[in-house]
Order: structure tokens, then C-alpha cells, then sequence
């Protein structure tokens, strides 16, 4: 019982079982039933130290270990201890026989071996006269052939003599005919299965506990229940897993969770995994031909004799050894005849040992057969033949591939333009540079990454430009054409925070025919990261004011200069946002979308959401970020205002592990104040001052960081320096001359004004929040001024007015606020401290939650009555109330469940508080009456 053991959850019924047949004090036999995994080993531990606990002899034997002998030792062993309790002459004589049968059976094991079992059932029926004796057999199923001749005589005959017998075994495995005989014997057989999603929680969380104080984000939950699959519930299954991946760093900690990195590789199991070794032990050949297998996103049965002839493994062998597998539980087929793992993760592990080179000589021999049979003629599945092509390595070329990758692009570019992408990518890396095809598809390949969002994708794309053949006419006319689409997608990815061409200057200069770019694109890309975006627009607008005739028809790209500008106008004053909406309206190529509600712009650009800007300007023609930070921050954003808080910190958290560390994209920062923002309004400033390290002082959007920085350093107890610099970061972001959303600061600066007295530094700042809704005349100024006059003039028909405005803007925590606030300015409260205590109690918003309960004391309101229904009890605190039923005190409950007395005190102060019972026999009647419902519907 050499194995890690984890603690044993959601077991409780068959612990009982266990328990009860080791303690009765006569002879016995109970088998176990378990997967590898699901806690044999944990049970069997516990259940031996709760017999010696209690004052029973305990044998622990090992059938797995080797041919059976260690097994026999370890039974004498266990004899031979028994007689260090005192001087026995009957023990002593039954042990001295068995060892001298044991000494024999070294020289003549066919003939010394039943002498053995008799005399060593013997011996240990004399120590279960003396003492109630409990032997646990580990995994019978996997006994040596010299125990397993012996195992059921022996088994019989221990129980014979008073012994309580438990053994383990596998219950996908029962080949040997002496565990089919052992599980006919047995008075009992205990099953166990996978572990109840309450269970796997509680597993997690002990994990974690035992590891730091970080939990385990939800994203990692999620990653192992897809990568699992049927294994998700097996408990070692799944504390293997985790601890491999925190040794190979792939769980690093960001906002005290555990999170995975990258996110986008999948989980695979341990080598050392029971399943891993079931394909790895059986020999190469079932190694090569699994790994075969996991290389491939999908495989039929039909499919075998060209995947085994490719990878050069044997047609008949392979047919037996997916037998095998399937009978092992390795692999599944379908009603379809479609071969799959029946855990994705073991597939991972596969591709992992396999490694990328024989990945790429695979996909290559199975082009090259492919290719070979079209060009004698025959049929080939073209589809399939591309997926090949796309994976076949750096060192692969073939024009005839490259002409099958056009065509089947071609053809899926309207229904599936993401495979589409990929195959003219993987085309134009075998074309050579001066192909004819080369400008037409690295242009169509632009525009389908820009379409689908997939701004990183593009940058990449980018790299492929080689410079272009001089020449007039028709080749100057082609490069220049190639020039504004390039030019328009690097755009496009800066703008999403994406690296773009490390030298955009001499990129330009391939295709316009000389470096005259070189000073424009530097001053663009300046003017662009420093948030001057009508500058930059103009500047756009200068190196591509080319006339249509010459550059063709450019898609609508060229209009990106009028998006900037627009960008930079909904950020600034009200005239300019409607000069440009206006001049927008009347250059846009197709009609304005629908959904360009000029409100919801404006709100975008307060809090610099140029992702969701993007969406109401272009409507259907922006293709939305695949990924990225500026689609992670329109996530946590959208998450953050409708409510979700636990999601828009785990999607800040996906941001951080999705981009390097050392990326200073200003969507990042963003994202991490509104992280830092809830954990401040939960009260966990630790946290939300972790949130906002080294973040830039001044950036494009950074009033929104100065928002959140102000509270937290308020918060922290420096009230006074977290006002002044308040103040001052107002007064610089508002001499940038983008004003939009400064107008949360200055609400802000308004509210801690008042709870400090400072009532002249409150009507400044509310002097500068009238003028500033004054040049944006945006809801969100005005809900902001409305809300500060309130404050300012206990006004509650100020306050009611700006409620009205954010329940329109859809913000949950604006409207909270304002419940309070309501709250103090009227005369009759209950109504909004009801609201907003349970506002704050579903976002777990702990500031406000204390605010509202201090305001019920002090006016006289009553607490709102819960109407949420009980969570069910976990299987633990089931067992305690059973146990509590029967009378048990906690020393006994302690022993039983297998925790300290200080435990089963925490748990029954929670249990009293949950169930309103004031005592142990209040609890006992309840739980007798059936007055518990989240116990008796569980």
C-alpha cells in the first residue's frame, strides 16, 4: 500500500460497510469494487487505522507485489507482531510453523505451498482468539501466480478461523478464475463509483488548501471536466492530474487562483497514469498505433488500413491491438464506427510522448499517399487531404498540395471561412514568392482574418510579405492595391492591441516603391498609442489618400480612417461626436447598422470599450476579436456592469495567463481596474491593490484606472491622499482633452468629499462634473451629476432621476449605489435598503452589504426575510447529523467521519446556523421529523 492515498469523500456509505464488517469481531469476507483511482486504497487505509484505533490487530497485504510472497510475508509479519504483546506458546508455536512452511516454499513451491496457507491460517487464528483481527488483501486481481493458486484456500480458511478478510479489486478486470471465485465467497461486495459533483468540490478544495491559499479558477474546473470526461469523478485521477500540472507550470497563480496556462493546451493525464501504462506496458506497436490514432481529430474504422500502412505498423497487429484498447476502455467506437479516446486527456498524453516531428511524418505520409492517388487519378477525400497538407511541417512542399489548398479554400470560404484561412495560410507558404497567385491570396487571406476577428492570426499573416518584383503598369497598380489592404489590417490589429509588423516602415516601403513612409508611419504609431486618434486619423488619411481608380476597389478599408476619427470623437465633446456621427453617416459605404444607438457609444468611449465602439460603428462588417485583450476587456466589462462578478474576474485572470507577462496592452490595465474594482467593493484590498501594480500613471483610458485607484487607496485608510490625488489625476486627464468618463472620477471625488467633511472640495469638484456634463451631454454625465446634486442637496427626486438613468444603461452596480443612497435621502427606506441589501448580497459586494445592514439599525428597518432555497448538505455533515440522531458524542462523530473534534465543532456551529436549531437535540428532532429540506430532498 505503497500509493498516495487522498482523503476520502462522498464515501460514506460505503465506509459504513467497511467499518461494520471490520469491527463485528467475527470471521468476515467483503470485497471492494473500484476503478484505478477511486479510492480503494484511501478507504482500506482508513478503515485499518479505525480497527487499531479501536483496539483491533490489523494485517495489510499487497497481492500486486510481485509473485504472491511479499503478500504471504507480510500475513507472518503481522502474526509476529502480535506475539511483542506478550509471551503466547500457542502463537509462538503456530508462527514457528508457518515459518518453517514459509522457508520451504523458497526451495519446493508446489509442494510447501498448501502446508503454508494451512499453518499460516493457523497462526492468525490464533491471533483473532486473542484479539479482533482484520486482514486487507490490496488488488487480488493482479496476484502473482504463486498466490493466485493459493488466495482462495487461504481466504477461506482465515475466515474460517474469525478473521475479518476485505480485498480490493479492480472492477473492469476480473480475468483470474480465483477472483471470480473470491468475489462468489464474498458476504458482502461494496462497489464504488465516481465521486457527486458536492464531493469533487470539496476534493478540490483540500487540494488547494494543501497547496497555498489560492483556489482553483472556475476555467480550470472546466478545462479537467472536458479533458476527463467519464474519469472527472475518479478522485486519484484527478489529484494526479493536478499535481502534473503544477510541476510542469502550467497552473501559475494570478488574483490568489490557480489558473491554467495556456488555456488553449489541453490537459493531459500523468504519465504515471494507470491508462497512460495500460497503452504504454502492451509493447511499441500499441504505443505507435494509439499515438496514430490521437493525431488525428477524427478516425473510422475504414480509415485504419491507410493510417497503419503511413505510419508503417502492421494491418492484422493493429486490428488486435484495437481490440484490446476497446476492451481495456481505452478507446471507444461508436454506433458510427468512429474510433475516439474515452478520455480526451489520455489522447493529449499520446500527442505529448509522440512529439511534434512524428506528428509532422505522419501528416506528410499520409499526404504524399493522397496526393500520389490523385495524381494517378483515383478518388481522394479533398477535405481530408487539406487537413493533412495544413499539418505536415516546415520542410513539406508541394505545388500540387498548394493547388489542392487554393481550391479547397475556394470553395468553403463563404460556409467555413476559419478552415478556409488556414488552408490559404498554408498555400502561400509553399508558393514561391514570385507566383503569380501570391498578391490575390495574401490580400483575400487579410481580409478573412480581419473578418473573423482574428487579429493575431493576421499579424502573422503580415510576416509573410516579401518584397514584390519592380515594375510600372499593371505591377505598380497590383502593389499598390496589395499596399492599402496591407496597410488597413496592420491597422486593424493595432487597434486590438495585437503586434503587428516589427517593421511596418520598411513593409510599407516594399510596396510603395521607397522609404517617403518611413517618418509618416512613425508619427502614426505615436499618435495611435498615445490615444491622439484624430492626429492619427489624419494621418491615415494622408498615406493612403489614394484616388479609387488607381488601388481598385479597396473593401471598405479605406473608411477605417473616418472609424478613427470617430473613435476619438466619442471620447471628446458633444459637437465633435456629432460632426463626426454626421460625416460618418454620410461617407459610410452601406447603411449605418441599427444597433449604432449613439448612447451606447458614447459609453463605450467613457470607458474606452473600443471593441464594443467597433461593434455599433461597423454593425455586421466588424469581425469581432477571436481573442485578445480588447475582447477579454469587453468581457470582464459586460460581466462587471450586468452583474457577473465571479465571471469578470475569472475572464480577468484568462487575460493574464493569455497574454506574456511583459505585454503592456492598455485593454489589459483596463480590465485589471475593473478586477481591482470588485475586489474593492467586496473589501478585498489586498487583492484589488494587486490588480492595479504596476500600472502606468497616464495611458490612453487611464481616467477609468484613476477611478478605481481612488477608491481603493480611500479605502485603505489614506483618505485624504486618495482625494488630493484624485484631484490631481482629474486635472491631468482633463488637460489631454479627451474628457469622456472623467465623469466617474468626479462622481467619485463628490461622494468621498461629503464622508470626509470636505464640503468646499465637494462643491469643486461638482462645479467641474456641471461643466463637464455640459460639453459631453452623455446619460452617463448626466446620471453622474444628478447623483452628485443628490448628495450634495439631498435631493432625493435627483437621485430617483439618475436611477431611471442607469436602470436604462443596464448598470447594476451604478443602481446599487443609488439604492442606498435613496435609501439615506428618504423618509421611507425599507424599500430601498430590501433592494440593496440583496443586490449586494448576490454580487457578494461587501461594502455595500455592511452599508445597508449599519443604515437598517440606525432607521429602524427590519432585515429582509430570505426566500433562497437551502443548499443541500454535503454527504459529510449528512453523516454528522445522523450521527448526531444516534446519540454520538463528538468524540465519536470524530472518529467515525475521520476528522478532529475541532471539526465536527465548526460543523455543527454551521449546521445550528443553517437550520435555525439551538442545540444537538433540536438538531436530532429535526433531522428525525423530516424537518430539514436540504437533507431530505438530497
Amino acid at each position: 500500500m505503497a500509493r498516495d492515498s487522498g482523503p476520502v469523500f462522498g464515501r460514506d456509505e460505503q465506509w459504513a460497510e467497511i467499518s461494520a464488517a471490520c469491527g463485528r469481531g467475527s470471521g468476515e469476507l467483503l470485497a471492494l469494487h473500484g476503478k484505478p483511482g477511486e479510492g480503494k486504497t484511501a478507504l482500506l487505509e482508513a478503515a485499518a487505522a479505525n480497527s487499531q484505533r479501536h483496539g483491533g490487530h490489523v494485517l495489510l497485504a499487497d497481492a500486486a507485489d510481485g509473485d504472491g510472497r511479499a503478500a504471504i510475508d507480510a500475513l507472518l509479519d503481522g502474526a509476529r507482531q502480535f506475539l511483542e504483546r506478550g509471551w503466547d506458546p500457542q502463537l509462538l508455536d503456530a508462527v514457528a510453523a508457518a515459518a518453517r512452511r514459509r522457508s520451504e516454499l523458497d526451495q519446493q513451491p508446489q509442494r510447501a505451498l498448501l502446508p503454508m496457507v494451512h499453518e499460516l491460517a493457523r497462526a492468525l487464528g490464533v491471533v483473532a482468539a486473542r484479539a479482533r483481527t482484520v486482514i486487507i488483501i490490496e488488488d487480488v486481481d493482479r496476484c502473482g501466480p504463486l498466490l493466485s493458486v493459493a488466495l482462495c484456500p487461504l481466504v477461506q480458511r482465515l475466515r474460517a478461523v474469525g478473521c475479518a478478510v476485505v480485498f480490493s479489486t479492480r472492477t473492469h478486470s476480473f480475468a483470474a478464475s480465483s477472483t471470480w471465485q473470491l468475489i462468489s465467497l464474498a458476504d458482502r461486495v461494496v462497489e464504488l463509483g465516481p465521486l457527486a459533483d458536492r464531493d469533487v468540490t470539496a476534493l478540490l478544495t483540500r487540494w488547494c488548501a494543501a497547496h497555498g491559499r489560492a483556489k482553483l479558477d472556475q476555467t480550470v474546473v472546466e478545462a479537467l471536466r472536458t479533458a476527463l470526461g467519464p474519469l472527472f469523478g475518479n478522485p486519484g485521477t484527478l489529484l494526479s492530474t493536478l499535481h502534473d500540472l503544477r510541476e510542469r507550470g502550467r497552473l501559475t497563480v494570478v488574483d490568489e487562483h490557480f489558473c491554467l496556462s495556456p488555456l488553449t493546451e489541453p490537459v493531459a493525464l500523468p504519465e504515471q497514469h494507470a491508462l497512460v501504462q495500460a497503452v504504454v506496458e502492451d509493447g511499441d506497436d500499441t504505443e505507435r498505433l494509439a499515438s496514430v490514432l490521437a493525431l488525428q481529430d477524427r478516425v473510422r474504422v475504414d480509415d485504419l488500413p491507410m493510417l497503419t500502412a503511413a505510419a508503417a505498423v502492421g494491418l492484422e497487429p493493429s486490428g488486435q491491438d484495437l481490440d484490446r484498447l476497446v476492451a481495456r476502455g481505452v478507446l471507444v467506437v461508436d454506433v458510427q464506427d468512429e474510433v475516439r479516446f474515452a478520455v480526451p486527456a489520455l489522447a493529449a498524453t499520446l500527442r505529448r510522448r509522440a512529439g511534434p516531428e512524428r506528428a509532422w511524418s505522419l501528416h506528410a505520409a499520409l499526404a504524399r499517399r493522397m496526393l500520389a492517388q490523385l495524381q494517378r487519378g483515383g478518388a481522394v477525400d479533398r477535405p481530408t487531404l487539406a487537413y493533412h497538407l495544413v499539418r505536415t511541417g516546415p520542410d513539406f512542399d508541394s505545388s500540387l498540395g498548394a493547388q489542392v489548398l487554393i481550391e479547397e479554400a475556394d470553395r468553403v470560404a463563404d460556409t467555413a471561412p476559419s478552415w478556409a484561412a488556414t488552408w490559404y495560410h498554408a498555400a502561400l507558404r509553399q508558393l514561391a514568392t514570385d507566383d503569380e497567385r501570391w498578391p490575390d491570396l495574401l490580400r483575400t487571406l487579410l481580409r478573412l482574418r480581419t473578418s473573423l476577428g482574428q487579429y493575431r492570426e493576421l499579424t502573422e499573416d503580415i510576416g509573410l510579405l516579401a518584397p514584390a518584383a519592380s515594375g510600372t503598369g499593371e505591377a505598380l497598380r497590383e502593389r499598390r492595391t496589395l499596399l492599402v489592404t496591407v496597410g488597413m489590417c496592420w491597422l486593424s490589429a493595432l487597434l486590438h492591441d495585437e503586434r503587428a509588423h516589427p517593421e511596418p516602415a520598411g513593409m510599407f516601403a516594399a510596396f510603395g516603391g521607397g522609404s517617403r513612409f518611413d517618418a509618416e508611419i512613425r508619427r502614426f504609431s505615436s499618435a495611435l498609442f498615445d490615444g491622439r486618434l484624430d492626429e492619427a486619423a489624419a494621418l491615415l488619411n494622408a498615406l493612403f489618400n489614394l484616388d479609387s481608380d488607381e488601388v481598385g476597389e479597396p473593401g471598405g478599408f479605406i473608411e477605417l480612417g473616418e472609424v478613427l476619427l470617430l473613435l476619438n470623437a466619442i471620447c471628446g465633446h458633444h459637437e465633435d461626436f456629432q460632426h463626426a456621427w454626421s460625416l460618418w453617416q454620410r461617407r459610410c459605404s452601406t447603411p449605418v447598422p441599427a444597433v449604432a444607438d449613439p448612447e451606447r457609444l458614447r459609453e463605450a468611449g467613457a470607458m474606452t470599450d473600443y471593441a464594443t465602439a467597433l461593434e455599433l460603428i461597423l454593425g455586421d462588417d466588424y469581425g469581432r476579436p477571436s481573442r485578445g485583450s480588447v475582447l477579454r476587456y469587453q468581457e470582464v466589462l459586460r460581466a462587471y456592469l450586468g452583474g457577473a462578478w465571479d465571471t469578470a474576474l475569472s475572464l480577468a485572470r484568462r487575460m493574464e495567463t493569455e497574454l506574456p507577462a511583459q505585454r503592456s496592452a492598455p485593454a489589459r490595465y483596463l480590465a485589471r481596474a475593473v478586477a481591482a474594482e470588485i475586489c474593492s467593493a467586496r473589501g478585498e484590498l489586498r487583492r484589488a491593490s494587486e490588480w492595479l501594480h504596476r500600472s502606468p500613471r497616464v495611458m490612453d483610458g487611464g481616467h477609468v484606472l484613476a477611478w478605481v485607484r481612488l477608491g481603493v487607496r480611500y479605502q485603505e485608510g489614506a483618505t485624504g491622499e486618495a482625494l488630493d490625488e484624485g484631484w490631481q489625476d482629474y486635472q491631468q486627464y482633463r488637460d489631454r482633452g479627451s474628457p469622456a468618463g472623467l465623469e466617474r472620477l468626479l462622481g467619485r471625488l463628490v461622494e468621498l468629499a461629503h464622508r470626509e467633511g470636505r464640503t468646499e472640495f465637494a462643491e469643486r469638484a461638482l462645479a467641474e462634473l456641471a461643466e463637464l456634463d455640459a460639453q459631453l451631454c452623455s446619460a452617463s454625465s448626466r446620471e453622474q451629476l444628478l447623483t452628485a446634486q443628490a448628495r450634495t442637496y439631498r435631493s432625493p427626486e435627483h437621485a430617483e432621476q439618475a436611477l431611471a438613468l442607469a436602470r436604462r444603461r443596464g448598470d447594476l452596480p451604478a443602481r446599487g449605489g443609488l439604492f442606498l443612497l435613496l435609501a439615506d435621502l428618504t423618509d421611507d427606506p425599507a424599500d430601498w435598503l430590501h433592494e440593496a441589501y440583496a443586490l449586494a448580497k448576490q454580487l457578494g459586494w461587501h461594502v455595500a452589504r455592511t452599508t445597508s445592514q449599519e443604515l437598517m439599525r440606525a432607521r429602524g428597518v427590519a432585515p429582509p426575510r430570505s426566500r433562497s432555497r437551502r443548499e443541500p448538505f454535503s454527504s459529510t455533515e449528512i453523516r454528522i447529523i445522523d450521527l448526531v440522531s444516534d446519540g454520538c458524542t463528538n468524540r465519536q462523530i470524530a472518529m467515525a467521519v475521520q476528522v478532529s473534534e475541532k471539526t465536527v465543532e465548526s460543523h455543527l456551529t454551521k449546521l445550528f446556523a443553517r437550520t435555525g436549531c439551538r442545540s444537538r437535540v433540536e438538531l436530532a428532532a429535526a433531522s428525525l421529523e423530516g424537518r430539514l429540506p436540504a437533507k431530505s430532498g438530497s
